[in-house]
């Protein structure tokens, strides 16, 4: 049986594939604080779907945090957004 890599739906090239988290959790943190649900459903399949743990933005220069901590952000909506 062929093994089971995760591919992102962000690409497979490092620098794009780290650009496009950034402006995804960018979006993500949007969606939750203006409580769009659809925008947050969107963002949340496409954060469950990356394989990266870190959301890592540049040349490492900023760390964002862990991508658990977003996906969590777009399921609990605007509530969530404003506590953080």
């Amino acid at each position: 049986m062929p093994s089971r890599t995760r591919t992102s739906p962000l690409g497979s090239d490092p620098q794009t594939r780290a650009a496009g988290l950034d402006l995804v959790t960018d979006l993500a943190e949007a969606a939750a604080l203006l409580g769009h649900g659809r925008a947050a459903d969107l963002l949340g399949r496409t954060l469950r779907a990356v394989p990266e743990t870190t959301v890592m933005t540049g040349r490492a220069w900023v760390c964002k945090g862990p991508v658990a901590g977003y996906q969590a952000l777009v399921m609990m909506g605007p509530d969530a957004a404003l506590a953080s």
